[in-house]
């Protein structure tokens, strides 16, 4: 478990199937800038299982004051398989209910998932992707260290029209230490 200030990251578990499950097929939830995707139970107990391992990981954000599920988040490698070897990187991702956006819970998981990922593992780089228009994801990331890299244009096809996605990235010589990263951050 990951723990924050006022949040905690936990292991998602074949228990939370059913919570993740109505988050999923919740319009509302995944927001405008994804497409929505009905999904059973079943598979998002298989996602689950699927996301754990050193190249992956998903959590669900827990308050810590009562436990209260926020949303989720994790870090995948983004790079096919073959490829491992040339790229050294994860990307970070989070979701956070409506009820708890604009209340600094993404920005303190974004740090949280930056801060642990360069600690523990022997990572060069950490990346996150955003729609072009999503600028409050984008400011999360920016709060985390991470800076703007380039411009993915009509990456995504999403609600009917493709989308630019913008990449920011932070490379280890930028998040130097615990002790250096935390200057000025509050996670």
């Amino acid at each position: 478990m990951l723990i924050g200030t006022t949040i905690a990251l936990r292991p998602t578990t074949r228990d939370d199937a059913e919570l993740l499950t109505a988050w999923y097929n919740d319009p509302a939830f995944l927001g405008e800038f994804y497409n929505h995707w009905p999904r059973t139970v079943d598979m998002v107990r298989d996602r689950v299982e699927q996301m754990r391992g050193p190249e992956k990981a998903q959590y669900l954000i827990e308050r810590n004051a009562d436990g209260m599920p926020l949303g989720m988040a994790g870090f995948l490698n983004p790079y096919a398989a073959e490829h491992t070897g040339m790229f050294h990187g994860l990307e970070i991702y989070y979701q956070i209910h409506p009820a708890f956006r604009q209340q600094g819970v993404a920005t303190q998981v974004a740090c949280l998932l930056v801060n642990h990922l360069f600690n523990a593992r022997p990572i060069e780089r950490i990346v996150g992707y955003v729609a072009e228009q999503n600028e409050p994801s984008r400011r999360v990331l920016e709060k985390a260290g991470l800076q703007y890299e380039g411009l993915h244009r009509h990456m995504n096809f999403t609600n009917g029209v493709w989308v630019n996605v913008i990449q920011l990235g932070m490379i280890r010589d930028d998040w130097g230490c615990e002790t250096q990263y935390r200057q000025g951050r509050t996670f």
